[in-house]
């Protein structure tokens, strides 16, 4: 079976995946007004560096992994490159 993945997309969701779930005790993450809501000026920072790790990540390793099909791709690919 071949599974094909938006390497951005995928980069983007483990980013914000480990900023909400590493720095939400420690720091700000949103800012509203009224149209929007987005990161902090702090927590884009960390996103982008966490974003760009993932993608670089991503792109250099082909995943040949066995994904079994109740499990969340997502998880199964944090989990792998988590190791």
């Amino acid at each position: 079976m071949n599974i094909t993945i938006n390497a951005i997309e995928l980069a983007s969701e483990l980013a914000e995946r480990d900023l909400n779930e590493y720095f939400s005790g420690y720091m700000v993450i949103y800012q509203e007004n009224e149209e929007e809501t987005s990161y902090t000026e702090e927590a884009q920072e960390i996103f982008d560096g966490l974003y760009d790790d993932y993608l670089s990540w991503i792109k250099k390793f082909e995943i040949n992994q066995k994904v079994d099909k109740n499990a969340s791709l997502i998880n199964c690919l944090y989990d792998h490159f988590k190791g």
